[in-house]
């Protein structure tokens, strides 16, 4: 049976790489996507698959993609909508452990809320989008423990080997025919993630130094790193260290308080933060050219 692919980023790419050889002849095509917002989507090493591979693939808006007639779809890490006709089916593989944070970049917001355990699930998708999403029938959920610091870029590692896993066992219960069972959400157990947009990206000073932390570890690369404004420019946080509290009596969340080894120590809501790398809007390395400022 021919399956169709949707495919964007990382995790699409190293699911692909670990699909076992065999099931090559199944797929009737990649349908590659891009995205200027990520430092890399990975669409030129997806080419590159289908190319070495004799897989044949299009680039999303560009004319071929009505050649394939496949019976069954899958997505993964897809972000537009896909419109099939009733005899076709879709599946998608997302990275959470649904049905918590249904919607978009719960990798992300799993991180910032320090969540022990992450996860992907491939669900039947539901013909509804718009109006609710993420809520179609489970079909196999994988998970992996979370050890905090964790960067945005190690997260997305160990859910693209749980991708694999769910790719594999896709691709492989379509082309031996077998029946995919699927499993209905609690509803009552729904959460979801909200789209994030650029002002998503500025640092709220107010928020703990460990809930900084992880929110700048968790909008690194390959997004465009967390922010803030100092003299009308953007500055970009790579690195922040959480530093011991001490008892500040008119404690001034977003002041720089002190410094250390000459990194800006910055007043939090509660706790500290050390900012041990930025870069300034042209990508240059940005250290402060005062003391007593405020964020």
């Amino acid at each position: 049976m021919s399956i169709s692919i949707y495919c964007l980023g990382i995790k699409a790419f190293v699911a692909l790489e670990k699909l076992e050889k065999v099931f090559y002849n199944n797929i009737d095509g990649l349908i590659i996507g891009r995205d200027h917002h990520i430092a890399n989507d990975y669409s030129e090493e997806i080419k590159r698959f289908a190319q070495k591979n004799n897989i044949n693939f299009v680039f999303r808006n560009q004319e071929g993609i009505e050649n394939f007639k496949s019976i069954h779809h899958i997505a993964i890490g897809w972000k537009w909508l896909i419109k099939l006709e009733s005899w076709q089916k879709l599946y998608v593989i997302h990275d959470s452990l649904l049905p918590k944070y249904r919607g978009f970049n719960p990798l992300v917001t799993a991180l910032i809320n320090g969540d022990e355990e992450i996860g992907a699930t491939s669900f039947f998708a539901n013909n509804n989008y718009g109006n609710d999403y993420d809520t179609g029938l489970i079909i196999q959920q994988k998970s992996v423990r979370v050890n905090y610091p964790c960067k945005i870029m190690q997260a997305i590692n160990k859910i693209a080997d749980l991708y694999a896993d769910l790719l594999l066992n896709l691709i492989s219960s379509i082309a031996n025919k077998q029946d995919l069972a699927g499993i209905v959400q609690n509803e009552v157990a729904a959460t979801y993630s909200l789209w994030r947009d650029k002002k998503d990206y500025f640092i709220d000073w107010d928020q703990s130094a460990d809930k900084i932390k992880k929110f700048v570890d968790a909008v690194g690369n390959p997004y465009d790193g967390a922010c803030f404004y100092y003299k009308d420019k953007i500055i970009r946080v790579i690195e922040v260290n959480v530093i011991d509290d001490v008892e500040i009596i008119n404690r001034d969340a977003g002041k720089v308080f002190k410094k250390i080894n000459n990194n800006p120590v910055i007043v939090c809501g509660t706790g500290l933060v050390e900012l041990v790398q930025m870069f300034d809007e042209d990508k240059k390395e940005f250290k402060f050219d005062q003391f007593r400022i405020r964020l």
